[in-house]
């Protein structure tokens, strides 16, 4: 078995995704609805038919790890994160052995030199960013609004004023905030040669490992290609070294990167071919697409189809699927990071019990009068729209990070009284008593596409033992709790919440 990270392909044969060597031989035959590049041996994959979950495989095609997974990541440094459904991030070993559980983490990213970016929300419902080390300790508080990975011995962090500083591993700030933030892949991170790409002023520059301009902002782009960089200036792209020296004049409307290989594809006249690092044309401009060199071939498009060249030129694989992926960092999800499915149910059902009680509706009574909510609610008459189906009473508010609610009455508020005169006027009815209260949750974030499952848990809340109790159309609970009678429906992204007592 091969232990070359990129001599397999993965590819779509417009049924499933299967993997092939540099010729073309099929490897691992077509049965994924989702597969990735292979790292550190094992890719991560999810069959075709009903589970449709995630495992990893080595290069036989054979499961190290079963399919479990809702979510994951590759593997990187031994460590990959993984979430099951409604579940938070995991690390797990190459055996698929737990190491830690990150039961606050709203989002994760891969171990680079040992440690990992994690977000929490701080006690003021904040996103912030900080570190852990592989036993899942925190090692750097989170506190900023944006961490990226360590490179070189350092991170580079975003403050609540959106610029970017850099700290060590210790979480000392050791270049200061001063750089825009532009989150772009390949920007503000240290590469190899100690140098990074740097945002100010809306242009792109580079500093040494000091936090020193050894390029002023001056460039529209900049993108780490190895050890140097392609430029974009004017809209033409080209390639200088880290400390500014053209070494390709920009000239291309389109161009990708060179990365480890000798040659990098160029768009000439709506063609792509490929230059080498000189800027010499070494293959003539005829594809429709292209790729960099990766394992000494490259994916070109013909004809709407995708095949692999060898650095010749030649066609070893003919052009016959529909997508191609190979590891090119920046170009294809790596799947190098992971957020939360979890939803705390608990708290979001507690909430929901609070606003609705045999007593009483967000702390008022059932009965109240319209007269009464206009009080308790701080409603004038202009805050009810003639001729609405529906009158709000709260306007959309957060109730978690992925879910907002807004509270309204029937309509109907609006009636006609005689002026006293020859006519009638419309006035709002001060004495009408609503006959139910409506609730609307909407759903975003890790919420969204999960109203059955968020709507079963509050219909059980208030006292629905079983799904089997369903008597309504699908989608649909009716439960009593006591004098309340609570209806529960669903629509897309959304959860309608009918609430009233009975006489």
């Amino acid at each position: 078995m091969s232990t070359d990270e990129h001599d397999l392909f993965t590819v779509h044969n417009g049924d499933a995704w299967m993997y092939i060597d540099k010729e073309g031989k099929t490897v691992i035959n077509p049965m994924f609805s989702d597969a990735n590049f292979f790292h550190e041996g094992l890719a991560s994959v999810k069959l075709k038919g009903e589970n449709q979950l995630y495992g990893f495989i080595d290069k036989t095609g054979t499961f190290i790890i079963q399919p479990h997974y809702k979510r994951l990541t590759s593997f990187s440094e031994g460590v990959a994160w993984v979430v099951k459904e409604n579940g938070y991030p995991v690390a797990i070993n190459k055996k698929g052995d737990v190491l830690f559980e990150m039961k606050q983490a709203q989002e994760v990213r891969n171990f680079h030199e040992g440690l990992a970016a994690v977000s929490i929300l701080n006690k003021n419902g904040k996103e912030v960013w900080g570190f852990v080390n592989k036993k899942g300790e925190m090692e750097i508080i989170p506190q900023f609004d944006v961490a990226l990975d360590f490179h070189q011995g350092k991170a580079a962090v975003v403050n609540e004023k959106h610029k970017i500083g850099y700290i060590d591993k210790t979480g000392v700030l050791v270049i200061n905030y001063q750089f825009d933030y532009k989150a772009l892949e390949g920007y503000n991170s240290f590469n190899d040669n100690k140098h990074a790409v740097v945002s100010f002023g809306g242009k792109s520059g580079i500093i040494n490992h000091n936090g020193q301009y050894t390029v002023n902002p001056q460039y529209d782009l900049i993108n780490p290609d190895g050890n140097i960089y392609m430029i974009s200036q004017n809209k033409k792209i080209g390639w200088m070294d880290k400390d500014g020296k053209i070494l390709i004049n920009p000239q291309f409307d389109m161009a990708f990167m060179f990365l480890k290989g000798n040659l990098a594809p160029v768009q000439i006249n709506d063609q792509w071919g490929y230059i080498d690092r000189h800027g010499k044309i070494v293959i003539n401009p005829q594809f429709d697409g292209a790729m960099p060199f990766v394992s000494s071939v490259a994916i070109v498009g013909m004809n709407d189809l995708l095949g692999l060249i060898n650095e010749k030129g030649k066609i070893v694989v003919n052009p016959q699927f529909k997508d191609i992926r190979i590891a090119i960092e920046g170009f294809i999800n790596d799947n190098y990071n992971l957020k939360t499915d979890y939803l705390d149910t608990d708290f979001i059902c507690g909430k929901m019990q609070e606003l609705i009680t045999p007593e009483a509706f967000n702390g008022h009574a059932w009965d109240a009068s319209l007269s009464m909510l206009k009080d308790i609610y701080k409603l004038s008459n202009y805050s009810f729209k003639k001729n609405e189906s529906y009158q709000t009473l709260v306007s959309r508010q957060s109730l978690s990070g992925d879910i907002e609610y807004a509270i309204v009455i029937e309509g109907g508020v609006w009636t006609k009284e005689f002026d006293g005169w020859f006519d009638y006027k419309e006035v709002v009815n001060d004495e009408l008593v609503p006959a139910f209260y409506v609730t609307l949750l909407d759903l975003k974030g890790k919420a969204r596409g999960r109203e059955q499952f968020i709507a079963a848990a509050i219909y059980q809340s208030f006292g629905g033992t079983s799904m089997d109790e369903v008597s309504l159309e699908e989608g649909s609970y009716s439960v009593s709790k006591g004098q309340i009678n609570v209806n529960i429906q669903c629509a897309k992204d959304r959860i309608i919440i009918y609430a009233f007592k009975k006489n």
